[in-house]
């Protein structure tokens, strides 16, 4: 179990004990604070599993940026140079023999660009998870495929709850305590993704340059 699914379990428990401070009630009949405490606790919980998916993307690109500063290089490394090469870099020329050492400021360079991708997120959805975890080298068709769904299903209504009255939603609305299980299961199911990162960070120790040496005349 990695650190930041540690983290995301305490702040959940943390969020459940603050707002889920009411019992269930075999009629559904809660009040007005009741049901909006509910979604309070529903929009905190999403967004720190949005934290959680963005802090397992940085500690992979300090992993690979660590490795980099060290002339080592990894899977991250070539993955983000595979999928950043054909943006520009300015200055950069392949027209003649380099001064300095391109491959790192192009890796280096690659690393900055996803940390910009990873600090613009703003979802859990498979359409996010695939923009951050992609570009690293994650193979995310090993993510469990009910984890994918049920995190786009949660999103949506996520959204949902953050942009509609509750006069709105109060007439649809089933027992709140349905919505706790649904998290408890999806929080179930993203222990199989921190298992799966965990593995790909385990598996990413740095492999150094070979360099040649040149000959002398």
């Amino acid at each position: 179990m990695t650190k930041f699914f540690t983290q995301f379990l305490v702040a959940e428990k943390a969020i459940k004990s603050h707002f889920l401070t009411f019992n269930q009630r075999p009629d559904a009949n809660y009040s007005r604070k009741e049901l909006s405490q509910v979604d309070a606790y529903a929009v905190l919980v999403h967004a720190e599993m949005e934290s959680y998916f963005e802090s397992c993307a940085d500690h992979a690109i300090d992993l690979a940026d660590k490795h980099l500063k060290n002339d080592k290089y990894n899977r991250i490394i070539y993955s983000l140079g595979t999928f950043y090469a054909r943006e520009p870099q300015e200055g950069q020329s392949i027209l003649k023999v380099p001064q300095k050492d391109i491959w790192r400021e192009k890796g280096g360079w690659a690393l900055a660009q996803h940390r910009g991708v990873v600090k613009a997120n703003n979802g859990i959805k498979i359409e996010d998870l695939c923009r951050i975890f992609i570009p690293l080298g994650l193979d995310v068709r090993e993510i469990d495929q009910v984890l994918l769904v049920e995190l786009d299903q949660f999103g949506a209504l996520r959204g949902s709850t953050a942009h509609s009255s509750l006069r709105v939603r109060r007439g649809v609305m089933s027992d709140p305590f349905l919505r706790e299980g649904e998290i408890k299961r999806l929080i179930g199911l993203l222990q199989t993704f921190d298992e799966l990162f965990s593995k790909f960070v385990d598996q990413q120790g740095g492999r150094r340059r070979n360099k040649r040496k040149r000959k002398k005349i």
